[in-house]
This record gives structure tokens, C-alpha cells and sequence, in this order.
């Protein structure tokens, strides 16, 4: 009895036991199910023939039944069903784990990549089934994707812009270069550990010390730096840099990395060296230029072009043809000019223009297309010249000239080497002056002033005799022509009047002069008698003899202002001849030292040496002899 009691009771505890431990594993298998149904990843058991035989979740519209039992190969794209039975075997086989990644379309119908993970499930060591777990990794990918691309945007950006990119870890002293700064100091990508060592080596020896301090100051200050260095690359020649850098700082403050930039300049700085010339060159020119786009927006004009329309050429750059010329002339000129320059073409014509600035001006207008890259034409250049001197001058000569046969004046046709093409009867003077014919050449200075004139589209003129007449030869380029124009004019009675009223000029100052003649020689005729006095009151020979020289040196300077006098009212020329001033003075002197000693006058000379120059010694003494005189007459008192 006590026996059967105590089975009882253990089969009781027993079977206690077995419902707690069903309830446990129902719990378990409760939990489980919830945590599988919640994992993000899709989990499928595969048996050994590739049947499923449970999985964690489908997807909405189906239940997990329909699955069940059936090939894990169906549904799948023909790509992704190739990898699993490649990968299926090997994972039974080996009994390790396989990973793959596939891209596939999702739910939405948009490409989704999936990350595969094969777990082969082992009883006894032999596989009896296969775990797949599948994990939707798509915006990894698009993010990875993304970096790479941003990446490799940064690379091509930097290698475009020639911008290199570094990063100092300070605490680490590791120097971290981009691709392209290492292409900057000559090297390949990885082809040096980079150091300062490296970077110093590479840098202009003038700037070493400059981008030390510069970034000694950075880190102390916490500014960035921003200056340019020159570099030689390895193998290569000198460049220049813009390099700027600043420090990066932890929340104590303290700088833990330096990190910087540098852009390979060289030629964009030759580039504006460059484009200031050209912007020198056109601010100098005398022509007006501008430049347009397609679209008759002016996006250039140098100075003389905004000034004729009384603007600045910042007035101008902005506005259009329309809003300065107005809407006729826009359509009528300019428009279908421009339209033929945009095919190519350059376009030349001239004309007569009124301008709000100068008046009305004849201007010789050329269009040239602006061509951008591939040849496209992206404008037009405008050139305008003013000739408006040249051609009114034409038009003068040609209203002299324009019956040159009946003209009395020479009239010439030369070409551009310098042969006479045409000479009407007027020109038989200079003809024969010149000892040549129509069809051969022009003496040597007149050959070179047709080509000078030919070439510069300048009028110049000379005068040249012809027998017994003097000519105004005028050299006139004719636009647009192979030849030069050379008309002359008779000026012989014009100069012959010149002349004469020069001379009648002249005598009309003698009368003027008369004046201080006659004060001259009461000079002169003062220092003759004042010495003649002098001899009668001595008995010494040598003091007569002296006053006896001073009186004829007078009266010799009296001979000369006769004569000087009678040059100047006759058309002469004045004769110089090289003397030395000393002597000039000294001769003064003599004439006048007896005079000072009467007149109890002190006389201190300092002449230096000089060399001998070119005078008419008459006028010079007069100079002195005045200067003297007038000093003399400042002392009376």
C-alpha cells in the first residue's frame, strides 16, 4: 500500500515535472516565434534537397504555408537562383558558413541589394539542414555608393583644379596627403611617406621661413593662413601655390590637427598677367573696341568707346547695341552684320556717324567673331577706327585734283614700290628736277616716304625744289588701293613774301636799335677820349703805348657794331666760330679797365677754364661790354 502511495506520488511529481518543463518550452517557442517575426532579416530552414521547411515572415498577401514545403529555388531571378545553387552545395559540403551579396527588386519595384548568409545546421557533426538568413543592406549600399562617388567627385575636382588636400595629426606627427598633392611635389599617389621634411624640400628656399611662421602663428592664434609660395616639383620647374591651412581643436581647446589645402596657381597668375597686358594694350589703343554676345550684350569696352557715347565703360558693359543706338540703326546695321560674324565671317564697312561726344565722325567699322572653345562662336568683337582727318583731307585733294590734267599743280600716281605711275603736265619741274620719267622710280627719300605713308595710312608731307620753283609735295594713301597719291603745290612766291616780310621785319628793329647804337658808341667813343686824356697828362711811353692799344681795340669794337648792324639789316647769315669765353672777357676788360681805375672801381676776375664753343665773337663781347657798363653805372654813388 505504502508502496503503491509512494509510485503514485512520483508519477505525480512526473508528470508536475513535464507540464512545467511544456509550459517553459511553449514559452520559449512562443518568444521565439515573436523575436523571428520581428528580426528585419528574412530567415529560411532549408532541408538537404532544397525544400523549405520554415521560415520567419513573408511578405504581405502571403502566409508562411504557401512556402512551406516548397523549393527555395522558385521566385527567384535568374541571376540570384544561379548564385544559391553554386553556394547551397558548397555550405552541405564544407559545413561552413557562405556569404554572397545579390541585387534584386524589391516590393516597391525599385533595386534593392541583399546581403546572404548560408549557416549550415549540424547534428551528430552532419549537416541536416541549412539556415538562410537574407538582409536588405540597400541604403549601406547607396550610402557606400554615394561616399565613393563623393569621392571620386573630390579626386577628379582636385586634379581639375590642381587643389591638393592635406592633414596633420599633431599628437601622431602623421602627415596625410590627397592624390593630388602629391602630383603637386612631383610624386605618385604613395610613392613617399609624406613629411614637412618632404614639403620643405620641395619649397622655394625665400619661402621656407614665410609658411613656418605662417603656420607657428596659426597654431598659436587659431587663424587660418591663406599665402602664396613658390615650389620646384621633383623633376620639375618652379611653381607657384596658394597654400592656407588651420588648426582643428578638441573641447579643451588644444590643437590636434592641422589641416590645409594648396591650388597650383601658375597659370592662372601668368593667365592675369597675361590678361592685364591685353586690358593695357586696349585701354591704350586709340580705336574703339568692344565686346558682345550672342546675345548683343556688351561684356567689354574700353575707354575711347564709352567716352564717344559720353558713358564709362561700365555704363556700357551690361546694356545692349539697342539702348545706344536706338532700334533703327540696331536692325537696320548691326543686327544682320553681327548674324554674318556668328557664322564666321569678319565683316568690314565704313561710313559717316554722329556721336553724342566728338560730333559727327568717319569711322571704318570691322566685326570679328569671338570663338570659344570647340570654335563655337560665343560673340563679336567690335573694332571701330576714326579717320575722319584722313578722309576729309582726301576729299580736299580730291576737289584740288580732281581734273589732274587740267591741274597746274604736279599730280602724281606711285606705287607701292615706289614707281611713278601717272604724272600729269604739272609735274614736268620736279620731273626733270628728278631726272626720271612715269614708269621708273622716285628718288630714295621720296621712295621711303610713299612707303611710310602707304603703310601707316598717314598723309605726310616735304618740300622739294623743281627748276626754279619750291613745291609742297603731300603723300595721300588712297583706302583700300595699291597706290599713293602725291600732289603738289607751288610755294615759291608764298615763301619768296615770307621773306621779304622778314626782312622788312628787320628793318623795322634797326630803327629800334638806334637807339642803343648810338649809347654803344658814346661808350666806346668815351673810353677813346678818357685814354687820350690820359696820354697827354704822362710823359711814360709805356702808359701812352698801353692807351694807344685801348683806343684801337675800341675803335676796332666800334667797326664791328657797324658791321653787325649792317648784317642784320641784310638777309646774311650770322658766322660763328669756336672761341674761348676767357679771352672774350679778357678783351672786354682792356677796354674797359681804364675807365674802372678813373672811376677809382676795383676789378676781381675768376675765369675758369673752358672748352672753346661756337659764337659770333662780336655779339658775345656786346654782351659783356654791357654787363660791364651797366655795373659801372650802379657804382656811381
Amino acid at each position: 500500500m505504502n508502496y503503491q502511495n509512494k509510485s503514485k506520488t512520483e508519477l505525480i511529481k512526473r508528470i508536475q515535472k513535464l507540464e512545467s518543463e511544456n509550459k517553459k518550452s511553449t514559452q520559449f517557442e512562443t518568444r521565439r516565434n515573436i523575436l523571428m517575426k520581428n528580426i528585419p532579416s528574412f530567415i529560411v530552414e532549408i532541408d538537404l534537397r532544397g525544400k523549405i521547411l520554415s521560415l520567419n515572415k513573408v511578405q504581405k498577401g502571403f502566409s508562411i504555408t504557401d512556402f512551406v514545403g516548397k523549393s527555395v529555388f522558385q521566385g527567384l531571378t535568374p541571376e540570384n537562383r544561379a548564385i544559391l545553387k553554386v553556394e547551397f552545395p558548397k555550405v552541405i559540403k564544407t559545413k561552413k558558413i557562405r556569404e554572397y551579396t545579390s541585387a534584386d527588386y524589391g516590393p516597391n519595384k525599385k533595386k534593392a541589394w541583399y546581403h546572404h548568409i548560408l549557416v549550415p545546421i549540424k547534428e551528430n557533426s552532419q549537416v541536416i539542414s541549412v539556415m538562410l538568413i537574407v538582409a536588405d543592406i540597400t541604403k549601406q549600399k547607396i550610402l557606400e555608393e554615394t561616399l565613393i562617388k563623393s569621392e571620386e567627385c573630390l579626386l577628379i575636382a582636385q586634379s581639375v583644379s590642381k587643389i591638393g588636400s592635406w592633414d596633420w595629426d599633431i599628437k601622431s606627427n602623421v602627415l596625410t596627403w590627397s592624390k593630388q598633392t602629391f602630383l603637386n611635389h612631383g610624386y605618385k599617389l604613395n610613392e613617399v611617406t609624406p613629411t614637412y621634411e618632404i614639403f620643405e624640400k620641395h619649397t622655394h628656399p625665400d619661402d621656407r621661413q614665410r609658411i613656418k611662421k605662417a603656420v607657428e602663428h596659426s597654431l598659436m592664434t587659431g587663424q587660418p593662413y591663406d599665402i602664396e609660395i613658390r615650389r620646384i616639383p621633383k623633376g620639375g620647374t618652379e611653381k607657384l601655390f596658394r597654400a592656407s591651412g588651420h588648426a582643428v581643436r578638441n573641447k579643451k581647446g588644444e590643437a590636434i590637427r592641422f589641416v590645409g589645402t594648396e591650388e597650383d596657381i601658375t597659370e592662372r597668375k601668368k593667365a592675369i598677367e597675361e590678361l592685364n597686358r591685353y586690358k593695357n594694350i586696349v585701354s591704350s589703343s586709340k580705336d574703339m573696341l568692344a565686346l558682345l554676345d550672342r546675345n548683343f550684350t556688351y561684356l567689354a569696352a574700353n575707354e575711347i568707346y564709352a567716352q564717344a557715347f559720353g558713358k564709362k565703360p561700365g555704363d556700357v558693359v551690361g546694356k545692349t547695341p539697342l539702348e545706344i543706338f536706338g532700334e533703327k540703326y540696331f536692325k537696320s546695321v548691326i543686327k544682320p552684320n553681327a548674324e554674318k560674324c556668328f557664322k564666321g565671317k569678319v565683316i568690314k564697312f565704313s561710313n559717316w556717324f554722329d556721336f553724342p561726344v566728338g560730333g559727327r565722325k568717319y569711322m571704318v567699322i570691322n566685326y570679328y567673331p569671338f570663338f570659344g572653345k570647340n570654335n563655337v562662336v560665343m560673340g563679336f568683337v567690335v573694332n571701330k577706327r576714326d579717320i575722319t582727318i584722313r578722309i576729309k583731307a582726301e576729299e580736299e585733294i580730291k576737289k584740288l585734283a580732281k581734273f589732274p590734267s587740267q591741274n597746274p599743280n604736279p599730280v602724281f600716281r606711285i606705287s607701292k614700290n615706289g614707281k611713278i605711275i601717272y604724272a600729269n603736265k604739272g609735274s614736268q619741274n620736279l620731273l626733270t628736277e628728278w631726272k626720271c620719267n612715269v614708269g621708273q622710280l622716285l628718288p630714295d627719300n621720296l621712295q621711303k616716304l610713299a612707303a611710310k605713308s602707304f603703310l601707316t595710312g598717314e598723309i605726310y608731307e616735304i618740300e622739294e625744289p623743281g627748276g626754279n620753283q619750291l613745291y609742297l609735295l603731300s603723300f595721300t594713301p588712297s583706302q583700300e588701293k595699291d597706290f599713293v597719291n602725291l600732289y603738289g603745290l607751288d610755294i615759291t612766291e608764298r615763301v619768296k613774301l615770307q621773306q621779304q616780310l622778314i626782312q622788312a621785319e628787320k628793318m623795322s628793329a634797326v630803327g629800334n636799335l638806334a637807339s642803343g647804337v648810338a649809347h654803344e658808341f658814346n661808350n666806346l667813343l668815351a673810353i677813346i677820349m678818357g685814354n687820350t686824356q690820359l696820354s697827354k697828362m704822362t710823359d711814360s711811353m709805356d702808359e701812352i703805348k698801353n692807351s694807344l692799344e685801348i683806343i684801337e681795340t675800341a675803335s676796332k669794337r666800334g667797326k664791328t657794331l657797324v658791321k653787325d648792324l649792317s648784317i642784320f639789316s641784310r638777309p646774311k647769315d650770322i658766322k660763328v666760330q669756336p672761341s674761348l669765353i676767357c679771352n672774350v672777357i679778357n678783351e672786354v676788360i682792356k677796354l674797359q679797365k681804364k675807365q674802372l681805375t678813373l672811376e677809382n672801381i676795383k676789378l676781381k676776375l675768376e675765369c675758369l677754364s673752358c672748352p672753346k664753343v661756337l659764337i659770333n665773337r662780336g655779339n658775345i663781347e656786346q654782351v659783356f661790354v654791357n654787363l660791364f657798363i651797366n655795373a659801372r653805372h650802379a657804382m656811381q654813388s
